[in-house]
């Protein structure tokens, strides 16, 4: 009798795309405080609520990591950060991408009680007090 073993391993890529000097300061600007909203472009949408945030992308040249088993809807448009823990892919059957929202030009920081989010002409950063979050853009996305 032949036994065969098939081992399974998921890898996770994270793409580091170049952020420009100075990105995670903050705005010169009083922090805005929108519980929605959309870069100026429409390309990135973020919700945040309940101490928590979630950032979606509508066109990117990044791939996501293979989608989970576990996930049975649209996998890996988005970034998604709880009240605690590391920052996740989003599996989701809807998006926070609002295009009748408010918009957001880059420059300006949105804070709603622990979350801040950092637009920039770049991307968004968005964390929690305890510094855990994510860069999410058109060319990449970083979690840390």
């Amino acid at each position: 009798m032949t036994v065969t073993n098939t081992l399974t391993r998921t890898v996770t890529d994270y793409v580091r795309p170049d952020v420009p000097a100075g990105a995670g300061l903050p705005s010169r600007a009083p922090a805005l405080s929108f519980s929605s909203f959309a870069t100026a472009h429409g390309n990135i949408g973020c919700r945040i609520r309940g101490g928590t945030v979630r950032c979606d992308v509508g066109v990117r040249v990044w791939t996501p990591p293979s989608k989970p088993a576990s996930c049975h809807a649209a996998w890996g448009q988005g970034l998604y950060l709880g009240a605690s823990g590391r920052a996740q892919f989003v599996c989701a059957r809807s998006s926070v991408l609002d295009p009748t929202g408010d918009y957001i030009r880059a420059g300006y920081d949105d804070k709603v009680g622990s979350v801040t989010c950092q637009v920039r002409s770049f991307g968004v950063t968005c964390f929690e007090s305890d510094g855990q979050g994510f860069f999410i853009s058109r060319t990449g996305y970083t979690i840390f």
